[in-house]
């Protein structure tokens, strides 16, 4: 069944080397195929260096406030 546990479940399975060695390049796809199913899901948000906030997170202008949504492993929180 499709849904945003299992993808994540996978998605660390990749990272981890659980299905033999992957690319990295291979990792991303799938990471980016999961976020356009599930865009509000933090596990598959692009990873910023430096702790900066992807500005499609910023909410109402708040950028502090979309670094604490993006911290939670809440999918179907609100900031």
């Amino acid at each position: 069944m499709l849904n945003v546990q299992t993808c994540g479940q996978v998605l660390d399975s990749l990272r981890g080397g659980d299905f033999g060695q992957v690319t990295p390049e291979t990792v991303e796809e799938y990471r980016t195929q999961c976020h356009a199913i599930f865009p509000h899901a933090n596990a598959f948000m692009l990873d910023l260096p430096n702790g900066t906030v992807d500005e499609t997170l910023v909410v109402d202008g708040d950028a502090a406030a979309a670094a604490a949504a993006a911290d939670t492993d809440c999918v179907d929180c609100v900031a």
